[in-house]
């Protein structure tokens, strides 16, 4: 786990769970867009990406909507490092199968799909209550 060559550019932000977690998370993961110059395409799968991670969390993970959703998102040589901290029942992307039980105007899974095929595992842990997520998205 870990980032080589990180740059200064570097945007962290905790919200809430409830309604506007998912713009909160947005509108960070724009400013840091901005601030690194990122290219279009990368800044769009980026957004996705974090759009995602943190939809997924507000929908499927059972979170009350005072809990405190983390992400940090730091420049590297070639990409982003994305970490996302939660309190949300343990769940490792890397060992998830998609659901059979989603209807297909849902997604059913790929979103997940989505993520991998855009962005690396670097690394997910869980401690204290609180699950670590690790992720390289190349430029």
């Amino acid at each position: 786990m870990g980032v080589r060559n990180v740059s200064r550019t570097v945007r962290s932000g905790t919200f809430r769970a409830g309604n506007g977690a998912v713009r909160a998370a947005l509108a960070l993961t724009r400013r840091y867009s901005r601030a690194c110059g990122l290219q279009d395409a990368t800044a769009a799968r980026l957004s996705v990406t974090v759009e995602e991670l943190v939809a997924n969390l507000c929908d499927h993970a059972t979170l009350p909507p005072e809990a405190d959703i983390g992400l940090r998102l730091e420049r590297g040589t070639g990409g982003t490092a994305l970490t996302l901290t939660d309190p949300a029942p343990p769940f490792d992307p890397r060992q998830a199968r998609p659901p059979t039980d989603l209807p297909p105007e849902r997604g059913g899974g790929a979103g997940l799909a989505l993520i991998e095929a855009w962005a690396r595992i670097d690394g997910y842990a869980t401690a204290g209550g609180r699950n670590t997520l690790q992720l390289w998205l190349p430029d």
